[in-house]
């Protein structure tokens, strides 16, 4: 109680205005229940297994490494990309292209219009971010950022990837179904509260 008071307390001045948190532990709901949050979504996670990988988007998109000098059009995208609770700062943003095994861009002419970080432990890979400038979806980017993706860990081989994303972002599921991703059942609940 007394955490939560001071950081209760402590957050409109740091300009946050809504606190959400994954549950993770089994003895937070009721407790944070008392305390004003309430469900919100489920984070789930996908596994893609195994080298099937569907043809190669036919789009006049170029992929490239991403690059330190990237990172005011990869902020701009996930501004746009994403809801409040889930954008990336700066630091976030930085620390992505420190920690990735493959960042990437994706280029239209010479302009940045996607992303996307991806990590591996061991014989695991993970797609940690992928964002399409909200211009220009629903034409193959994103499709074409996946396909490097996977094909990065194949010739790598690492055979099984995984990707969180959000149970009521179905054309983010529905992206990586098509591409041979499952849920794997492991969702975690986020809960959220609007500080008043």
């Amino acid at each position: 109680n007394e955490l939560w008071g001071s950081a209760q307390a402590d957050s409109p001045e740091r300009g946050i205005h809504t606190i959400a948190i994954l549950m993770i532990s089994n003895w937070l709901p009721a407790y944070l229940a008392r305390h004003g949050f309430r469900y919100a979504d489920d984070v789930i996670t996908m596994n893609h297994i195994g080298s099937r990988l569907p043809d190669k988007p036919a789009i006049p998109v170029r992929l490239r490494p991403a690059e330190g000098d990237d990172l005011p059009s990869i902020l701009e995208i996930d501004r746009l990309a994403f809801e409040p609770i889930w954008r990336l700062t700066r630091s976030d943003v930085w620390q992505g292209l420190r920690i990735s095994t493959n960042p990437s861009v994706a280029m239209l002419a010479d302009r940045v219009v996607a992303y996307q970080f991806s990590t591996r432990r061991e014989e695991i890979g993970h797609l940690a971010r992928l964002a399409v400038h909200p211009a220009q979806r629903r034409q193959g980017i994103g499709s074409a950022l996946l396909h490097g993706v996977l094909d990065h860990f194949r010739r790598a081989r690492v055979e099984t990837i995984s990707v969180n994303t959000q149970s009521s972002n179905l054309p983010s599921q529905n992206l990586y179904q098509r591409f041979g991703f499952f849920r794997n059942g492991y969702d975690i609940e986020l809960w959220q509260k609007t500080l008043g």
